[in-house]
């Protein structure tokens, strides 16, 4: 799962009484969370409450690179919310982009749909 960030060795066991699995270590502590944790802050906000199980949750099921990219992408439209990010990872997901590359592909199919409308106009 290239790409992927494996939480495993920084999970606890499930707590009973909460049902959430307890951690020994916050996610800040985690090298590979940290230009995730970066790009969130500069592009959203600081994490606070529920961000980082949002961003656990991200990282835990979406290429690094692709979650950075989407975060960005909220930035450039000035949407500073995670539910924003959100609605872009969930269009990506139903278009079947899992990677950068995928973005790109599509990104180069729809320029040229585009130039071929325009040409035949």
């Amino acid at each position: 799962m290239d790409g992927y960030i494996d939480l495993n060795p920084f999970m606890g066991d499930v707590n009973p009484v909460t049902g959430k699995t307890d951690r020994s270590v916050s996610i800040e502590a985690i090298p590979e969370f940290s230009r995730v944790i970066g790009e969130y802050t500069a592009c959203i906000r600081v994490p606070v409450g529920t961000d980082h199980d949002t961003i656990e949750d991200w990282c835990m099921h979406m290429d690094e690179d692709l979650l950075i990219h989407a975060l960005r992408e909220a930035r450039r439209a000035g949407a500073r919310s995670p539910k924003y990010v959100d609605a872009i990872i969930g269009r990506w997901r139903k278009m079947g982009i899992q990677s950068m590359q995928d973005l790109e592909l599509h990104q180069q199919r729809w320029a040229f749909m585009r130039e071929r409308r325009h040409a035949g106009a």
